[in-house]
């Protein structure tokens, strides 16, 4: 008979011994004073807003809160026969179906994951949906299809259905398969083939941390395990719990609650009548049960008992019961035991209490000792001779040093202690079976909250291989995203309080790289909300408030910054900063993806550019014949010939570029058959539609002649119920079509929109079929399928020359050539720097370049349209939009031109850049530009200044004054500065006011480049003979701080030079090879 059947009967025997006939109340606590609660009424857990109680007595009081509450009338389960094992212990009973990465059709980005059919009641309360949870790959310990007798965790080893087993180094998934890097080569497997999968050991530390930042980083927060009697283990924070009731909401059997674990990217709804036990806990005081003891194979010395040690049981799977008490966790051993934990840096001390356990009676002798370091470490602690389950030994709080080059193990150890037995005793060791009740490991609360804040950019997704800045004092609530039809979620928030948040990295652009998406919300409605800035190669490039979703009811769309401009042919590299402005009040932002795309998500082109046309006749009866006052057919055409004559070839589709409504090309398809379209791939329609999925249709078609068109959806049960839209006038070209223009068609193009969920409901599109059935050809472009109807605003613009605006562009330019040329200038003020004006008063006031001005009073030379050169003085600045003025000292009148205050800008319309050449046969140049992007203060335009002179003015259709060029782009062409207001600061500017701060591109320069790198900012290069180099500045140095002002990001360092101007010293303090400097840096005025 084997020792561990021969301690079963013993232990069976005596069980009547410790078994009572009154049964005792259903529930039992224990509080942080020691004290035991005990009751039958459990309320007030399905409040939000309430504490829970027992009899009436509080459950979570914050001055007493319990350490663990349990039902006596359920029992825990054992290992379900298919789950998933996480790092920390907790399980999901279910079988893992495949691994996921990021959804190709998603802007919102999710770390690689499992989708796991929960085995469990674990759905919605009055859902119906099947319980489908993403479990995150990353804390994955054992991944369970078939249990196999032994429960041990091997790592890095597959068991095969088969019976075989595989060791392997590292594992790649990919869906249903997974790739296994073995010692020598590789082998793939199909989940299908599999029984269990053991990943490789982690480290459990690192794990816990990360553990922390994505479910409580607050230092105050608790964390709750939950056992039920199904199998499921699961640790969520309270502040990621959500309550439900249903029926008799005052009955706990009533109740379920949402949590969400680390490692699930979904709320799992645990129903309260199937919790047997649940724990809880301070981040720094680690119940030792949730760290998994490390195997024989892993310990060093190890000593194995063969009776296997249980967690949170007794050997025999039973309640921790000793010395008339019962215990929330903690293990059960047999002696001769050693359990080995690995250590952190973090550890502080660990606590304990210790005692035979109540199935040996009277029986059993130990003696328990704690050691650091390894098995043979001398102890920290050694209790006396226990005999007998009466008495429960406190092992007190017991420090702990840990050194952080080799943190080594704790080791908890029962001895028999055979040479320590007294008299009476057993004596051997059958009935040895021990408790270690209620361990606790501390950690560090400081070093831990260090260790966490480290890790919370970490565990944000959307910001992976970005260089993260948060600011000294962030916070990171909890908010719950509950959309119609899809599982719910916690999200986590950022808030910096009154600073800005930062994203750094150096980005490389492809060629395929059009659009920067930006999944970023928040769940307020207010004044003054959130804004995010992007910046490449330290331009404004996008500036939009960050939107919100009423308590996060409803999807949010991206935001869409178009980068197709800053694109080369070959692939550029670009300093690209992402801020987090902070609003008026202090609101939480989630970020859930930044995606470079080439294709937007939310529409999806069913024809553009591009597209194959197979054509067939209709049906006769498939038709409803012409309108009424269609012509009559040629009489020749109605003679059927002796013979049936072979039938002609139908004129094929297509692909025209001298008619298009927008991109290169549209297709043209003759009059009478019918032309289909297959798509690769099916396109779903649906009310609520996911990524990748659409509800709404848009087409531009264009057909001379008159008649009809008619676009067919193709769909899987286009038989059923057709989807067909047709135009014109007459009947409908086919049955059950929906007339989308009635009338005449005109001769242009004419778009569009249609919701297709509302005219046919769901559909699974399979392609499309196009035709008119009479009249001329019809040309069709542009056809869509959007998320919503506002995601068409994304669709290219209409391209093709139109002469009618072409000779508009050319009467407007001559227009303003002629208005503005006498007003333009050229400014020398000396030193080399020579710049343009606009002259915007009769009494010879210039506006110009700020940081050409750079202080009042100064005497500069102005070159006049007139041919005269003149004095003037330089009068004020302001820095906030880079515009200065210049008064000439000359008696006047002179030509001038009228400002217009206005900040609203058209990329369609008309404006004029107008300049002055500084060459002395030089003259005035005006010159079509196209606004590219009109972003805060500035505006990006085409134009090209000649010899890049900044100063000059641009102008709009009507020849008004609306910006002043600032500086020249990284990108092409030339940035202006907006003259929105210009009436409340050009006074200013006349009194010789100076006054805000440089515009990002016109602060004074240093001849230092900056880069930004994971530590800050960076010094790339200098140039030669620069206030920079003087100084003493290389490449390579870090640079802290400026004038004082700490610094990591470029804006950061733009700001801190931001109310300088040339002429002035800065102090910057660096790091090179270790060591610390600090190089006092003039300031230079920039050229031009």
């Amino acid at each position: 008979m084997t020792r561990p059947l021969l301690v079963s009967l013993l232990l069976l025997l005596l069980l009547p011994a410790v078994s009572e006939a009154k049964r005792p109340p259903r529930f039992v606590a224990r509080l942080r004073d020691g004290s035991l609660v005990e009751g039958e009424l459990l309320a007030n857990w399905h409040k939000e807003d309430a504490i829970p109680s027992l009899d009436g007595r509080p459950l979570l009081d914050p001055a007493n809160p319990m350490l663990w509450l349990r039902d006596r009338q359920l029992n825990p389960a054992g290992e379900p026969q298919a789950f998933v094992e996480l790092f920390s212990g907790d399980r999901l009973p279910g079988l893992a179906l495949e691994h996921r990465g990021q959804a190709p059709d998603s802007p919102e980005q999710a770390f690689p994951h499992w989708l796991v059919r929960v085995s469990t009641p674990l759905r919605a309360p009055q859902s119906q949906a099947e319980p489908v949870v993403r479990v995150l790959a990353r804390f994955v310990r054992r991944l369970v299809w078939q249990r196999r007798s032994s429960d041990r965790y091997r790592p890095g080893t597959a068991f095969l259905l088969d019976g075989s087993s595989v060791a392997f180094r590292s594992a790649r998934f990919d869906g249903e398969q997974v790739l296994l890097l073995l010692a020598t080569g590789t082998r793939r497997l199909l989940l299908a083939d599999l029984a269990e999968l053991h990943l490789p050991v982690r480290d459990f530390w690192q794990d816990y941390v990360d553990e922390l930042a994505v479910s409580c980083p607050a230092p105050d927060a608790r964390l709750m395990q939950v056992e039920t009697d199904d199998g499921l283990v699961t640790t969520s924070s309270l502040d990621r719990l959500k309550v439900f009731a249903w029926g008799g909401a005052e009955h706990w059997r009533n109740w379920a609650h949402g949590v969400q674990p680390a490692w699930s990217l979904d709320v799992i709804y645990v129903p309260a009548a199937s919790v047997v036990v649940r724990r809880i806990f301070a981040p720094p005081d680690v119940p030792l049960s949730r760290v998994p003891p490390l195997d024989a194979g892993q310990a060093a010395g190890a000593a194995v008992s063969a009776w296997p040690p249980r967690v949170n049981r007794n050997v025999q799977g039973g309640a921790l019961y000793s010395g008339g008490r019962e215990f929330g966790w903690g293990f059960g051993v047999h002696a001769f035991s050693q359990l080995q934990f690995p250590l952190t840096p973090l550890a502080a001390a660990v606590r304990t209490e210790l005692g035979l356990d109540r199935t040996v009676g009277d029986g059993g002798c130990i003696q328990a000792r704690i050691r650091a370091g390894g098995p043979a470490s001398p102890p920290l602690y050694e209790s006396p001779v226990l005999v007998g389950s009466k008495t429960v030994q406190a092992a007190g709080r017991i420090g702990l040093s840990v050194k952080p080059e080799s943190p080594g193990q704790l080791v908890l150890e029962i001895d028999p202690a055979h040479e320590k037995r007294p008299p009476g005793a057993d004596p051997f060791h059958i009935r040895d079976c021990a408790d270690w009740l209620e361990p606790v490991l501390e950690l560090h609360p400081d070093r831990l909250q260090e260790a966490i804040r480290r890790s919370l950019p970490r565990q944000v997704p959307a910001w992976e291989g970005w260089n993260v800045f948060l600011g000294s004092n962030p916070t990171w609530p909890s908010l719950l995203r509950e959309f119609p039809g899809r599982p719910a979620s916690f999200l986590r928030g950022v808030s910096t309080g009154r600073e800005p948040l930062a994203l750094s990295r150096r980005l490389t652009l492809a060629p395929r790289d059009r659009w920067l998406l930006l999944s970023v919300g928040q769940d307020r409605a207010q004044q003054g909300r959130p804004r995010v800035q992007v910046l490449l190669d330290g331009e404004l490039v996008f500036e939009q408030e960050i939107p919100f979703s009423d308590k996060w009811r409803s999807e949010i769309g991206p935001l869409v910054v178009p980068v197709q401009d800053y694109l080369s042919p070959g692939p550029r590299q670009v300093e690209a900063e992402i801020r987090q402005i902070p609003g008026e009040q202090e609101a939480p932002v989630c970020w859930q993806g930044l995606v470079l795309v080439e294709r937007l998500p939310m529409i999806h082109p069913l024809f553009e550019d591009d597209g194959a046309f197979v054509g067939r006749l209709p049906e006769p009866a498939a038709v409803a014949p012409p309108p009424a006052d269609a012509p009559a057919a040629p009489l020749a055409a109605t003679a059927a010939p002796a013979t049936a004559a072979p039938p002609a070839p139908l004129p094929p589709a297509t692909l025209v570029t001298d008619d298009r409504q927008a991109g290169p090309r549209a297709v043209k398809l003759a009059a009478g058959p019918l032309y289909a379209h297959r798509l690769s791939q099916p396109a779903v329609v649906r009310e609520r539609p996911a990524w990748g999925e659409f509800r709404f249709l848009r087409f531009a078609f264009r057909k001379r002649g008159g008649g009809r068109i008619c676009l067919e959806l193709n769909h899987r049960q286009t038989q059923d119920r057709p989807a067909r839209y047709d135009a014109g006038q007459g009947q409908p070209c086919f049955p059950q079509a929906r007339r989308v223009h009635d009338g005449a068609l005109p001769d242009q193009w004419t778009t569009v929109s249609r919701d297709l969920f509302a005219d046919f409901g769901p559909l699974d599109l399979e392609g499309i079929t196009l035709s008119a059935p009479d009249g001329d050809a019809v040309l069709f472009d542009q056809i869509y399928l959007g998320r919503t109807a506002d995601d068409f605003r994304f669709l290219p613009p209409r391209s093709g020359a139109d002469p009618a605006a072409e000779e508009t562009a050319r009467t407007v330019l001559a227009a303003v050539r002629e208005s503005v040329a006498p007003s333009t200038a050229v400014i020398d003020f000396g030193e080399g720097r020579i710049g343009a004006g606009t002259i915007v008063s009769a009494e010879g006031d210039i506006l110009t370049a700020g940081h050409l001005v750079i202080a009042p009073n100064r005497t500069v030379k102005v070159a006049l349209a007139d041919g005269r050169t003149v004095e003037a003085q330089t009068r004020g600045v302001c820095r906030d939009v880079d515009v200065g003025a210049v008064k000439i000292t000359a008696p006047g009148p002179f030509p001038a031109v009228e400002i217009e205050s206005f900040s609203r800008w058209n990329t369609e319309d008309l404006y004029v850049a107008a300049t002055r050449s500084a060459k002395p046969d030089g003259g005035a140049t005006a010159t079509l530009a196209t606004v590219r992007r009109a972003v805060g203060l500035q505006v990006w335009t085409d134009a090209e200044p000649p010899e890049g002179l900044a100063g000059g003015g641009l102008l709009n259709r009507k020849g008004k004054l609306v910006g002043v060029h600032a500086q020249r782009s990284n990108f092409g062409g030339a940035v202006y500065s907006q003259l929105a207001n210009a009436w409340s600061f050009v006074g200013r500017l006349r009194n010789g006011e100076v006054w805000g701060r440089w515009l990002r591109g016109s602060a004074p320069a240093t001849g230092a480049t900056l880069m930004t790198s994971s530590e800050g900012l960076q010094i790339r290069a200098v140039v030669a003979g620069s206030p920079a180099a003087a100084a003493g500045l290389q490449p390579g140095d870090a640079v802290v701080r400026v004038d004082g002002k700490p610094v990591q990001t470029l804006e950061d360092a733009a700001q801190a030079v931001a109310e300088k101007d040339p002429g002035a010293t800065v102090g910057v303090e660096y790091h090179r090879n270790g060591s610390g400097g600090t190089a006092n840096v003039g300031l230079s005025p920039r050229v031009p």
